[in-house]
């Protein structure tokens, strides 16, 4: 089956009617990198009785996870509280992640492809069909793809109603790799690797190419977020004027402010509708890390609620704006 699209070739995989929310699956080609066998899927949450004016809420997914991590099985997931909202949701699975298929040179996939090239088509492809500016967040690495794309323009910021970055916290990799000597040692090795297993090594679901962690680790080894090619990605984001909402986490004694290089991504945005939100946990013992701030009882219990509440006072906005 083919959806209505005037961008590229869409395929809509499956449409499911679940209790309270449809569900439809959405294949796209854009044909817009040197591998043009890359597809990227994407996931459409509608409640059944959607409301017409609601902002659309693309959420994107990490290193090693895909869409699940927004809606897993057997448990409520964030998608769930924000179709309980009323929200349409959108769940976007970057190339060989999920239901989207391993592409043909996915061993040579990197971060540059996916914020030149993915996040694009997956923006251009929900603005279309649904004529409307969405919200965008971003977990973990997610969160650093949505800035990095906005940052480098290849999404153009006012095509967006705001962007949420959460758990986009580069120190909470392993402390080894704050040590730059390391991080470049340990960058080199995964280069040579075809991919990373994460199920294996207990970082998530889904397996990442070697290249693409190495880029991740790159940054440590560095001076900063910078690209291949030597862009400044703090730098480009004082250009970035959307609303934005961070939330970062750490130990209630020790990381009272949240982490420094996390900070930077609001600091160095040039919005100045922005909040930071850092949630301090007491006890070092609840192993509180990136996917918390998603699944469990304290995510449900403190981090939705103010995500929500952010959504829904950009989208109060908006609509005075429009008015």
């Amino acid at each position: 089956m083919r959806s209505s699209s005037k961008l590229f070739p869409v395929r809509l995989m499956a449409t499911e009617l679940h209790h309270g929310f449809y569900e439809d699956s959405y294949l796209l080609k854009p044909g817009n990198s040197s591998d043009t066998s890359a597809e990227i899927a994407v996931t459409k949450l509608s409640p059944v009785d959607a409301v017409e004016s609601t902002t659309p809420v693309v959420c994107l997914h990490g290193m090693f996870n895909n869409r699940m991590v927004w809606q897993p099985h057997r448990i409520k997931g964030f998608a769930d509280k924000l179709l309980a909202a009323g929200y349409q949701v959108w769940l976007p699975e970057l190339r060989g992640h999920g239901r989207s298929p391993v592409n043909y040179f996915y061993n040579d996939n990197t971060f540059d492809d996916a914020i030149a090239f993915d996040l694009p088509a997956i923006n251009a492809f929900v603005s279309e069909q649904t004529q409307k500016k969405p919200v965008w967040i971003g977990h973990s690495l997610g969160g650093f793809a949505i800035a990095g794309a906005l940052a480098r323009n290849y999404i153009d910021q006012d095509t967006l109603s705001g962007m949420a970055l959460i758990g986009a916290q580069s120190d909470k990799l392993h402390w080894i790799l704050n040590m730059p000597l390391a991080a470049m040692i340990s960058s080199w090795i995964v280069k040579k690797k075809p991919f990373i297993e994460g199920y294996r090594h207990g970082f998530g679901p889904e397996n990442e190419p070697g290249r693409f962690v190495a880029d991740i680790l790159r940054w440590q080894a560095g001076r900063g977020w910078i690209s291949r090619d030597k862009f400044d990605y703090l730098q480009g984001l004082s250009m970035v004027s959307l609303p934005a909402f961070l939330a970062t986490f750490g130990v209630e004694s020790k990381d009272a402010v949240g982490d420094k290089k996390s900070r930077n991504l609001l600091d160095n945005l040039g919005s100045v509708n922005k909040s930071h939100h850092h949630f301090a946990f007491a006890k070092p013992a609840e192993n509180f890390n990136q996917i918390d701030m998603l699944l469990g009882r304290l995510a449900e219990e403190r981090v939705w609620p103010e995500l929500v509440r952010w959504i829904e006072l950009l989208q109060n906005s908006s609509a005075r704006q429009v008015a």
